[in-house]
């Protein structure tokens, strides 16, 4: 910060209150964005580190699952995509995701071959669509992706 001072005006009160409570407010956490709540199910796909898995476990009733149980769906997903090839592991993810579940897709920053609007279009071909999206860590961002609603 280079010590300049940034004013916000509003001409309605509520809306000020809102903005300053939120600004006041400490950032969400990671585990926050993600939606995760102690009793979701949740299937890990891809070499996560140990400190993910861990903040997992600690965070939810039963472990993560690190590879799908028979026919079982999840609350939540969260693939690892390395590399452009590994964008078809988004359909098999998404069959493992619960009909109201989310799909997190995550993958390295920076990389030409695999940017946003890859995994946006992969995902639109599966018929899902993009909710949120967020830095996973400071090397992955991450997208959540749900069914599209029927027209």
């Amino acid at each position: 910060h280079d010590g300049k001072e940034l004013v916000l005006a509003f001409d309605d009160e509520g809306i000020a209150k809102k903005w300053h409570e939120k600004l006041l407010a400490p950032p969400k956490s990671r585990l926050e964005i993600l939606g995760i709540e102690r009793e979701h199910n949740v299937l890990l796909l891809g070499d996560f580190t140990a400190a993910v898995r861990e903040e997992l476990t600690a965070a939810l009733a039963t472990p993560p699952a690190t590879r799908p149980i028979g026919a079982r769906r999840y609350d939540i997903v969260i693939v690892l995509l390395r590399e452009p090839l590994e964008l078809a592991r988004l359909r098999s993810a998404g069959e493992r995701t619960s009909e109201k579940g989310a799909l997190w897709a995550v993958w390295p920053k920076g990389r030409p071959d695999l940017k946003h609007e890859d995994v946006v279009a992969a995902a639109g071909e599966l018929g899902l669509v993009q909710t949120k999206s967020m830095a996973f860590d400071a090397t992955l961002s991450a997208l959540r992706l749900v069914r599209a609603a029927k027209k």
